[in-house]
């Protein structure tokens, strides 16, 4: 019996810690769709919208004042960089020269020939799916 007990309180103990894991985790995603949802309504790069992210943590999600503007820090960090990926496109050029790639800056509209050797693996495994047609 008394055993059992210990697991039962073994058990809410690993509970409690897995739910304080994923709590930041939560938090940081709800700071996140409201800076997506919101972004629109201020100016770029607004300190309102900034403000009002930290206001509706607090308010709504009950997160503790003191973690609120780490978070929404985050969060506005991730977004930036999401935004920024989307400026750098990859043309992996046809034919059998394998040894350049053409990164593209898509808003100058410019491309940069690399030799292939100076680019991560993981980038270069992916040159072989992009070529792949799709099933029909």
């Amino acid at each position: 019996m008394a055993l059992s007990i210990a697991q039962a309180h073994q058990r809410r103990a690993r509970a409690a810690m897995e739910a304080a894991k994923t709590a930041p985790q939560q938090s940081m995603a709800g700071a996140t769709a409201y800076l997506q949802r919101h972004d629109a309504e201020y100016l770029v790069d607004s300190d309102l919208l900034f403000d009002r992210c930290i206001r509706h943590l607090t308010l709504a999600l009950e997160v503790p004042v003191v973690m609120a503007p780490k978070l929404v820090h985050n969060a506005w960090t991730e977004l930036l960089v999401i935004k920024q990926r989307q400026y750098l496109g990859v043309d992996w050029g046809a034919g059998d020269d394998r040894t350049v790639v053409h990164l593209i800056d898509t808003r100058a509209h410019l491309r940069y020939p690399v030799p292939a050797r100076l680019l991560p693996q993981k980038l270069l495994d992916q040159r072989d799916t992009a070529h792949k047609p799709h099933p029909q």
